[in-house]
């Protein structure tokens, strides 16, 4: 089973500017950056995902994370379960992802569309990036560990 580690920015994820959780996500030989929404006491979509030990499983739209509080599907929620269908899928600004991660060849920040005055991190060619992760995944099942810096 491949083995991956996402490493995460904690600076990043205190909800102040800029908006959004940086992390990196990298096993033997294959590296790409991710954006989170930021730590939210792990609310089912606004939050980034805990720290810990999951399955990815390719799914038509990404890979599903599975494992501690992440489940595949809602009719799946156990007693210590509390969100469902988190991913990594294609995705540029944190407004696009519900409580997943995206993918990225390169980081960044944007104005926010309802406030220009306000920052938000941002990934870079998110397509490019989860086709790379394809690649080096597969997919079978996967190992992947979350970890803050």
């Amino acid at each position: 089973m491949i083995k991956l580690t996402l490493v995460r920015d904690y600076t990043n994820s205190s909800g102040d500017m800029p908006y959004g959780t940086r992390g990196v996500l990298s096993g033997e030989n294959f590296s790409v950056h991710t954006l989170e929404l930021p730590w939210s006491n792990n609310e089912p979509n606004v939050s980034c995902i805990p720290a810990g030990v999951y399955v990815l499983l390719w799914h038509a739209r990404g890979y599903l994370i599975v494992g501690g509080s992440c489940v595949a599907s809602e009719g799946d929620l156990g007693p210590y379960a509390k969100r469902f269908g988190c991913l990594f899928h294609i995705a540029n600004y944190p407004w696009e992802i519900q409580g997943c991660i995206a993918p990225g060849t390169a980081t960044g920040v944007a104005p926010f569309p309802q406030n220009s005055e306000r920052q938000a991190c941002c990934v870079w060619n998110s397509r490019d990036a989860l086709a790379t992760m394809r690649d080096y995944i597969g997919t079978t099942p996967a190992q992947l560990t979350i970890e803050w810096e």
